[in-house]
């Protein structure tokens, strides 16, 4: 009696079977790694053009960075690593290098003034705003200028550990100061000078005619002549006086015993 061949049997049919199902799955296997090939080389294409906007972006930040009319600093561990070139210019420094690594300390006249500084803008870290301040700064030649500060950072209990710093300078303040002073003392100079002009001339212009009055009355040889001719001569000098006063343009100022006056001939010129 023959037995009949079962599922699990070893028969040829078998074998066939599971030839087909392992070229099936290679076939799939290859489709699924050709798939994967190509998606790997889109996503590195992706990443390269990310890469490649993330650098043109940094050097138009870069760019910009160089062209503000302030200077920029990117501070770690209370040291600079980046400068821009209008901090170079500012401090007259003729290297970015010497920046590299230049603690913050050594832009103050002294370590009381950088003390003073952060103390005076922890308020505003601790508010976690962009802190700002003026002070007295020093340059690489050793000469000072007045600057405003302005500092942003991500740890406002520890601000030096990485920041933003921005540096202004703000000796233009003073010269708009003075010159502003300047206007207004011009300003007092002609408005008292028109009134001393206006208050002189017709009193003058009746002594002037008086004299001119007297010598005509009198002869030469009469012996008050010579005095009203002078007395004549100092009221037409008067009147030159108040000329000048009338045409005062600028503030000019000249030394006199008691401190200085105004310098009626320069003003007026």
């Amino acid at each position: 009696m023959s037995s009949k061949p079962t599922p699990f049997s070893n028969s040829g049919n078998s074998s066939h079977f599971e030839t087909k199902d392992l070229k099936q799955a290679l076939t799939m296997l290859e489709e699924y790694s050709k798939t994967l090939e190509m998606r790997v080389a889109e996503r590195t294409e992706e990443l390269n053009k990310a890469l490649e906007l993330i650098e043109e972006e940094r050097n138009i930040l870069k760019t910009v960075a160089d062209a503000a009319p302030i200077g920029i600093g990117l501070i770690k561990e209370e040291r600079l690593q980046w400068v821009n070139e209008e901090m170079l210019t500012m401090f007259r420094s003729e290297r970015k290098q010497q920046y590299h690594t230049k603690n913050l300390l050594e832009f103050f006249l002294s370590e009381d003034d950088f003390i003073t500084f952060f103390q005076k803008i922890d308020s505003q870290l601790k508010a976690n705003r962009i802190a700002d301040e003026d002070v007295m700064l020093k340059r690489d030649d050793g000469s000072t200028f007045p600057g405003h500060i302005k500092i942003s950072c991500q740890d406002p209990m520890d601000p030096l550990k990485k920041a933003v710093v921005t540096v202004s300078d703000v000796s233009w303040r003073e010269q708009a100061a003075a010159e502003r002073m300047k206007k207004e003392k011009l300003k007092g100079v002609i408005e008292t000078s028109g009134a001393v002009c206006h208050e002189l001339n017709q009193p003058l212009q009746s002594v002037l005619g008086l004299t001119e009055l007297v010598l005509m009355q009198i002869k030469k040889d009469d012996p008050g002549y010579e005095k009203i001719k002078k007395i004549k001569e100092q009221v037409e000098r008067m009147g030159d006086i108040t000329q000048k006063l009338m045409g005062i343009t600028a503030y000019r100022t000249r030394d006199y015993p008691d401190g200085r006056i105004i310098d009626i001939d320069k003003a007026s010129e």
